[in-house]
């Protein structure tokens, strides 16, 4: 952003600065009470505005407590609907979003995901109607403050990290750096593989005292699963992305394959006539070697296309990911010591 414009954008940032760090003050000292939740509870949250990468996160510690009964409360981001909604995978990403619905289909059914914008009155049907869930998760609510985490963990990126952004309208920040000191644990997400003992130093350093526990943690890129059918040689890929950040996969994939982009906006809803387009697009390659790769959230988002005729025509791909985490060990036994599990 142009220094211009920073300034020019100062004075409204300072006041939403100040606005949000009077509301969570006074949730603080108790004059505006927090709902606490009354199983054991962990949030997954960040401090700034989408591209922290917090669903295969979600998805790593579901999947890590997956012999105890789970429920997973979502916002639902960008559903049509409203209100407090089980997630079934009989659902549209319309209907619940896209994330939820992917928790749904990557998850054992002891795991129940439901959405609701209000995460109070969320958590409240989520135990009524399933008494026996012993965890709950809550999927980006650290500053929903009407509810009351056990545990907090808050992601940061690594090339964007918080404590080189400013609040909104001038950054990307949902409110002041200070706000980190509600959380138990902060990771730094999509770190590269290379990460020296120094640019660690640099990074605690920066972050300083607002939190005891910092992690780094980087992608790793699972086998691509095939959705229609297999293409036994691949050397040209179309790239459909509808994510907040695509540059880490773009990157990875340059590496080894010739490629072509075609991007969407984050959480992008697909019509037929793009699918039309990505297809025509795929068709003038000129190669036999190539598919069609996308990610598997957007693959909530192009089920219905990709289950069509046409859509069953044309090799598409998915490329799952999955999370490594530095001090992975220490990482798990501080939730599992929360949780109970040890």
């Amino acid at each position: 952003m142009q220094s211009g414009l920073k300034l020019l954008l100062f004075p409204f940032a300072l006041l939403y600065g100040i606005i949000t760090a009077t509301r969570n003050k006074l949730y603080d000292i108790g004059i505006l009470r927090s709902f606490e939740i009354p199983v054991k509870s962990i949030s997954v949250g960040n401090l700034s505005v989408g591209g922290t990468g917090k669903t295969p996160y979600v998805l790593m510690i579901a999947n890590h407590f997956s012999e105890k009964k789970i429920g997973i409360l979502s916002r639902g981001y960008g559903r049509k609907t409203k209100g407090f909604i089980v997630v079934d995978e009989t659902h549209a990403s319309q209907d619940v979003g896209d994330e939820p619905l992917l928790f749904r289909k990557k998850l054992k059914p002891n795991c129940i995901v439901a959405v609701c914008e209000n995460r109070k009155i969320g958590v409240q049907k989520l135990l009524n109607i399933h008494p026996e869930i012993e965890l709950i998760i809550l999927d980006d609510a650290f500053q929903h403050r009407r509810i009351k985490a056990g545990l907090s963990i808050v992601l940061s990126e690594y090339h964007k990290p918080f404590f080189k952004d400013y609040t909104l309208p001038m950054g990307y920040l949902r409110e002041w750096k200070s706000g980190l000191k509600r959380a138990d644990f902060l990771i730094f997400t999509k770190c590269p593989q290379n990460l020296t003992d120094e640019n660690k130093s640099y990074y605690l350093k920066k972050t300083g005292s607002r939190i005891k526990d910092v992690f780094f943690s980087s992608i790793e890129y699972q086998t691509w699963t095939p959705l229609n059918y297999s293409v036994d040689s691949i050397k040209n890929i179309l790239l459909i992305t509808g994510i907040a950040n695509p540059k880490p996969l773009i990157e990875h994939l340059q590496e080894k394959f010739n490629l072509e982009l075609t991007i969407f906006p984050d959480h992008h809803v697909f019509n037929e006539s793009e699918i039309a387009q990505i297809h025509q697009k795929f068709d003038n390659f000129a190669s036999n070697d190539k598919i069609i790769l996308t990610t598997e959230k957007d693959t909530v988002r192009l089920d219905k296309y990709l289950d069509a005729n046409q859509g069953k025509s044309y090799p598409w791909y998915s490329i799952p990911i999955a999370i490594s985490i530095l001090d992975e060990k220490k990482f798990f036994n501080e939730i599992d010591y929360y949780v109970g599990k040890i």
